[in-house]
């Protein structure tokens, strides 16, 4: 039995996110099938659970569906910039589930259960369910969630561990 002194809340998941433009690359590539770091399949099941993981999205076609999300259209407005980094941030919290790496075999990963702080929320998935809503409603402080998405996409300010 280990008795050590670590936090017993802390999530065992490895937390191994990427940001935001890895995913736009990556929408890319996968979308034409020219290589990259996911085959055309595992970028639509990734796709499929991203659009699962959301109830802001509901896309008739998965792949199409992220891809609009992580390349919109001009003008860029502050709406626009969260919902690309939430889309990136749910494709982190995908990855983990669906099984997908990047091509060198390297996890790709975000745990829902990893402690945040935005606006009630206390864990990922509890932003994951918050976003939503903020989307959803068009309202809320949407320069302060972009930069909260921003930064768990690049695994600042929580525990990562990327191999």
């Amino acid at each position: 039995l280990d008795q050590g002194s670590d936090n017993p809340d802390q999530p065992i998941g490895a937390n191994c996110p990427r940001d935001f433009q890895f995913w736009r690359d990556v929408s890319s590539t996968a979308r034409t099938g020219n290589g990259g770091e996911l085959t055309r399949n595992e970028y639509v099941r990734l796709a499929q659970a991203v659009d699962s993981k959301s109830s802001y999205f509901n896309w008739s076609n998965d792949g199409d569906g992220l891809y609009a999300a992580l390349h919109p259209s001009a003008p860029q407005t502050r709406r626009k910039q969260v919902i690309r980094q939430y889309a990136a941030l749910l494709a982190n919290v995908a990855s983990g589930d669906v099984g997908v790496t990047t091509a060198d075999g390297n996890d790709i990963g975000l745990d829902p259960d990893t402690p945040v702080s935005f606006g009630g929320a206390h864990t990922v998935g509890e932003l994951i369910a918050l976003t939503d809503r903020l989307l959803a409603g068009n309202r809320g402080d949407f320069a302060k969630l972009n930069s909260t998405l921003n930064r768990l996409n690049r695994g600042l300010g929580i525990p990562t561990d990327c191999q």
